[in-house]
């Protein structure tokens, strides 16, 4: 097996040789635990070589991305490796396992904090902040001055290292076993749902595409965020924070239909209406009427114009 340290990745920003960071896995420990399990249904426990290694986590043959994952998982002590070059191998290592396969109370509990403290510098920095981490400006401030690490390289090891304490705590905490029930969730974070609106983080071959972005369809097996129209595979997203739940919505009362204020004509009688500017006359009457009837209505329609053309003029002045 390969020493620890030398399998570890150097996250490095984009620039020359000399703007480099110190080495740490470039991946949580969360994650690591997920391509540990790919590497253990695709082979058990049997040497893989490089290709069939990277071909169960879903990256190309000589991907880069598959090169440093395998470097990662064996910086953690969960994945071992032996040969060189062409005949180099690998195999779930006997820590691996157990993270995996182990039921017996308190067993992953002990293997994951192994895990989560087996690089150099997350270990160091375990100690470090033995009495807790500061606040990620003060934090990443120290990173830059004490050991040399860039700003993005500071804030990944940010985020691999309090990933890493997670697990460290809850192996480190007064509860027994029987009652750590969290523990499980944290084992298989990707069984967590994902729905539209949740934020999360992206990543490919790798590389994180999206530090932190919002979730906005999801169809069958892929997920699409925001700011990007290429599908991401669910293997590749963290689910960050779940989106905050809709407020209840307020009572509605709908408004009255106009029809129900309307006059309505009984049975034997008629409606007409007349559209004037202001609105609609409506006049209900008997659907036969003798020819008095219709007289006297006649005279009444004149005295309701006279009046009516009285208050028309009087509002006019």
């Amino acid at each position: 097996m390969a020493d620890s340290e030398q399998a570890e990745v150097t996250v490095s920003a984009a620039s020359p040789k000399k703007d480099r960071s110190p080495s740490f896995p470039f991946i949580t420990l969360t994650k690591a635990v997920e391509r540990t399990r790919e590497l253990y249904v695709a082979g058990r426990r049997h040497e893989m070589r490089l290709a069939d290694a990277a071909a169960a986590m879903s990256y190309g043959a000589k991907s880069s991305g598959a090169i440093q994952t395998l470097a990662a998982l064996i910086a953690y002590g969960l994945v071992e490796d032996s040969g060189a070059k062409e005949n180099r191998k690998f195999r779930v290592s006997d820590l691996g396992f157990t993270v995996l396969e182990d039921q017996r109370p308190g067993a992953r509990e002990r293997a994951l904090s192994e895990a989560a403290l087996s690089p150099k510098m997350i270990a160091e920095y375990a100690v470090t902040w033995a009495t807790g981490r500061p606040a990620d400006g003060v934090a990443i401030s120290h990173l830059r001055f004490e050991d040399q690490f860039t700003q993005d390289g500071a804030k990944s090891f940010l985020r691999v290292f309090d990933d890493a304490m997670t697990y460290a705590k809850v192996a480190e905490s007064d509860k027994t076993p029987d009652t750590s029930d969290d523990f499980d969730a944290l084992l298989e974070p990707s069984n967590q749902s994902v729905n539209v609106g949740d934020w999360v983080r992206v990543e490919s071959g790798g590389q994180i595409v999206f530090e932190k972005t919002r979730v906005r369809a999801i169809d069958g097996p892929w997920i699409f965020v925001e700011a990007s129209q290429s599908g991401a595979k669910m293997t590749d997203i963290t689910l960050l924070e779940k989106a905050s739940p809709p407020a209840d919505p307020p009572p509605v009362l709908p408004f009255a239909s106009a029809i129900s204020h309307e006059a309505k004509p009984d049975e034997g009688e008629d409606l007409d209406r007349f559209t004037v500017d202001e609105g609609v006359v409506k006049v209900i009457f008997p659907s036969s009427m003798s020819a008095d009837s219709v007289e006297e209505l006649e005279a009444f329609f004149a005295l309701f114009i006279k009046k009516a053309k009285r208050r028309a003029s009087a509002e006019r002045s």
